[in-house]
């Protein structure tokens, strides 16, 4: 279905990935066709962060509409991607963050805006249906504190205590970013009707990719 000079958008197997490079050799079974409406600026933001909110939300959390939804480290690419797919499938969304993201997150329409710094409330005791933590930060006992008894508390961060609770308790899920053209596809139709805005902080040459990481790991925007 591919013809040479066409627009994809994918990604490369994860352990054969190389580092910062201007060509890259894929498999056909990771990559789709670019929506013709979609940049390649945002169609290469998509599929890492877009997939694995997908993967935790409607795979692992079944979300369904009218739910309500608490996300862990909205401020970050797969937090601002579960915003996105939660608010396409009509589920009601609380997010936490840091103070640097709080102006920003209280003008796309939420719920509730929580920060980091601030204890959580006690009337969310119970509240939510799907708590999907991004950020790696939230403890086990304030997942079971935010879930519902119904609910499912979702991590992505594989620590040892996230991998044995999804193993031992029917209310906790640790998911993978495993890619998928069939997810990567909805990802990509969602953006192209404008449902699933991409965030882009910064735009660098490829020379300045490592000083962009470092950034990056510093925690600078």
């Amino acid at each position: 279905g591919f013809a040479p000079g066409g627009e994809v958008v994918g990604t490369a197997p994860m352990k054969t990935s190389g580092p910062f490079a201007e060509a890259v050799i894929t498999p056909t079974d990771l990559v789709i066709k670019k929506p013709a409406s979609l940049s390649f600026l945002a169609a290469a933001a998509l599929p890492s962060i877009g997939v694995t909110a997908w993967r935790a939300l409607i795979d692992a959390a079944k979300l369904k509409a009218g739910q309500a939804v608490f996300i862990n480290g909205a401020a970050g690419g797969v937090g601002q991607a579960a915003i996105c797919i939660a608010k396409a499938f009509g589920a009601v969304v609380t997010v936490r963050v840091g103070p640097s993201w709080l102006a920003d997150a209280a003008k796309l329409g939420l719920a509730r805006v929580l920060n980091y710094n601030e204890p959580l409330p006690n009337d969310l005791k119970g509240a939510f249906d799907v708590v999907f933590d991004c950020h790696g930060s939230l403890t086990a006992k304030e997942e079971d504190f935010l879930t519902k008894h119904s609910g499912v508390a979702v991590d992505i961060d594989p620590t040892f205590g996230n991998l044995v609770r999804s193993i031992f308790s029917s209310r906790h899920s640790f998911v993978r970013g495993v890619p998928s053209p069939v997810i990567l596809q909805k990802i990509a139709d969602l953006a192209a009707a404008g449902q699933f805005p991409v965030a882009i902080s910064r735009t660098a040459p490829l020379s300045e990719a490592i000083a962009l990481i470092s950034d990056l790991e510093a925690g600078k925007r």
